[in-house]
């Protein structure tokens, strides 16, 4: 077939800084075709400042695309677009997005998400109008492929997903080629019909590889991501030793419909997709009002079985989790502890958790108590994901952030995760940066031993162990080898913390203290809620989550006998409060519980993510 003819055509003329200007598309067609073709729809790079659409690349791609009978056409857009020359819509979406992109992907440059890419996308959708009464002109087939380099793949993943939120219909868009992009508005995702291949290199500066794989691993994306630690920001090759013939063929072949491999060829070696069955356990003594919400949070999270030992309850606990047992939902399993008469509830729970179906077919377990709650700062939330982010090691070791009192003296039958919003801070002090954690280990071999706050492991195994932070950083060998409890917390809240509610309110921690400790009998003394009342700041990050727990909260609670059960926890709750604020024994520690309660936050600066 004959190389193709460059024409060019005005699709556009768009409010800009001179006052409009003329968007221009170049086509180029292949000579002589006798069918009807599709049609490759490409956006240049060059951060929403720089490029154009006669590059030499695009010639060089124009041909090997007709040499498999496809047209190309490369489409202007602005540069450095304004607020005010958006659309009112899009001007009214404006700030929810550009909160949305901070909140999630702090690493992008802001001036990837802000007017300059949606005046880009603006243009692209207007394209795609003049487009559809223009097809039959150039012969094509309206089979399309959309694709684009850095902000020209930015913008084809924005279009797909914010043209309904602009009031206009999805492009009919078969295949989307991602070279070096992002999707950094995850709250406004929607779905579309197309097959989306990602490229993107593990250590690219410009835009990081995280918000991709953020979309790739989304189950609704339909995005296949190639990563290759040898990639070139915004080329359309896997690294610079492949050539660029073989990386068109590569596209051609997934228009086509094939399936491309994600496997990696560079070190270290990372799978994108995965879904894991995560099994969460632990031992709990009266904490029935409690359990539901703390249920719901780590389904919505990605955890797929629970198994929860009981340590002789007397609240109604008991029979709540042998409901959720009937339901399928959890493996209820009375601690041998009582029937011991042992006091090392954890310690047996632990060291008969391996022998449940639940731990044994899982890929990774978590230990962890009933007010905790796993955050997560992805795209997605989700245990899934923060393991995609961080190449699925061995153990993640998580730190805590200690929540207080935040002023509530009185217990409410409420979600625990919006009542109490006062926490220590995300940045510990250098005197002191030390926190306890929690791990999220794969199940293998190489543990030896699990505990409340880490795994230990076989000693030939912790040489090559893979293991994180928070933050997705190897943690330190010295944290491995001795064992630690705690590290220094500097830093390490980028990806995922745990909120540790240890107080709650002041009547429930009234209950708390008169039960003891479930894990370590004897610890309650008047400094366990002086030293863990948390409020330096106003901590608003568990808000995100919220509306898919209630959701999965919502669910539980159609089963009337549930909801029941939980309602009798809560009344023998509310009734242990009522007769223990009424026994001398108990006056001096309610004085000081209530004078802790009543001490304000340190400051008044709100956090709704880690920094």
């Amino acid at each position: 077939m004959p190389g193709p003819t460059a024409t060019y055509a005005t699709y556009a003329r768009q409010p800009s800084a001179e006052g409009g200007t003329d968007l221009r598309a170049k086509f180029f067609l292949p000579e002589d075709h006798d069918d009807r073709i599709p049609l490759l729809v490409w956006l240049h790079s060059g951060g929403f400042r720089t490029g154009d659409i006669d590059a030499n690349a695009h010639t060089r791609i124009a041909r090997l695309m007709a040499s498999h009978g496809y047209a190309s056409a490369f489409v202007q857009y602005r540069l450095r677009g304004r607020d005010q020359d958006l659309w009112p819509v899009t001007q009214a979406l404006l700030p929810g997005l550009i909160r949305d992109a901070e909140t999630h992907f702090p690493d992008i440059n802001p001036a990837f998400f802000g007017s300059r890419a949606l005046a880009a996308v603006e243009d692209l959708a207007m394209f795609f109008d003049w487009l559809s009464a223009k097809a039959d002109g150039y012969a094509l087939s309206g089979r399309v492929i959309l694709g684009g380099s850095s902000a020209g793949a930015m913008t084809a993943l924005n279009l797909l997903s914010l043209a309904p939120h602009l009031g206009r219909a999805q492009p009919d868009i078969a295949t989307a080629l991602i070279m070096s992009g992002a999707f950094a508005y995850p709250s406004y995702f929607t779905p579309s019909t197309a097959r989306i291949l990602a490229v993107h290199g593990s250590f690219e500066a410009q835009i990081p590889p995280r918000p991709i794989r953020a979309f790739a691993y989304r189950e609704d994306a339909n995005c296949t991501l190639l990563e290759d630690a040898g990639h070139q920001h915004g080329d359309i090759r896997i690294n610079r030793e492949e050539p660029l013939r073989r990386a068109i063929r590569r596209f051609v072949e997934f228009d086509r419909g094939a399936q491309i491999s994600t496997a990696r060829t560079d070190q270290p070696q990372r799978l994108i997709r995965r879904r894991n069955r995560i099994c969460l356990f632990t031992c709990v003594k009266n904490e029935g009002p409690f359990l539901l919400e703390w249920i719901a949070h780590n389904r919505a999270i990605g955890v797929t079985d629970f198994v929860i030992f009981s340590n002789d309850c007397d609240d109604g606990t008991t029979d709540l989790l042998d409901h959720l047992d009937a339901l399928g939902l959890v493996k209820h399993v009375p601690n041998p502890s009582t029937a011991l008469g042992s006091d090392q509830h954890l310690n047996l729970a632990i060291q008969c958790a391996p022998y449940t179906r639940a731990f044994r077919r899982a890929d990774y377990v978590i230990l962890i108590d009933v007010d905790e709650f796993i955050q997560i700062n992805t795209a997605e939330g989700t245990l899934n994901s923060l393991l995609a982010e961080t190449g699925y090691p061995d153990v993640i070791s998580i730190n805590e952030l200690v929540f207080g009192f935040d002023g509530n003296e009185a217990f409410t039958d409420g979600l625990v995760t919006e009542q109490f919003r006062a926490s220590d801070s995300f940045d510990p002090p250098d005197e002191n940066p030390r926190r306890g954690v929690k791990s999220i280990t794969k199940t293998s071999k190489a543990v030896s031993a699990y505990s409340n706050h880490r795994p230990t492991l076989q000693a030939e195994a912790a040489q090559a162990v893979y293991w994180v932070d928070g933050a997705g950083q190897p943690v330190p060998a010295e944290f491995i080898a001795e064992g630690r409890r705690g590290m220094d917390a500097r830093g390490k809240y980028r990806l995922a913390w745990v909120n540790h509610y240890t107080l709650r309110s002041g009547e429930s921690m009234l209950v708390k203290f008169q039960r003891g400790d479930a894990v370590r009998p004897g610890r309650m003394r008047e400094r366990y809620f002086q030293e863990r009342n948390g409020r330096d700041i106003r901590n608003d990050a568990a808000a995100r989550f919220i509306p898919a727990l209630k959701e999965e909260l919502a669910r539980l609670l159609q089963d009337p006998d549930l909801a029941r059960l939980h309602g009798n926890c809560v009344a023998h709750h509310k009734a242990r409060i009522a007769a223990l604020k009424d026994h001398p024994e108990f006056a001096d520690i309610w004085k000081a519980i209530r004078n802790e309660v009543a001490l304000p936050l340190l400051a008044d600066a709100s956090r709704s993510a880690a920094e």
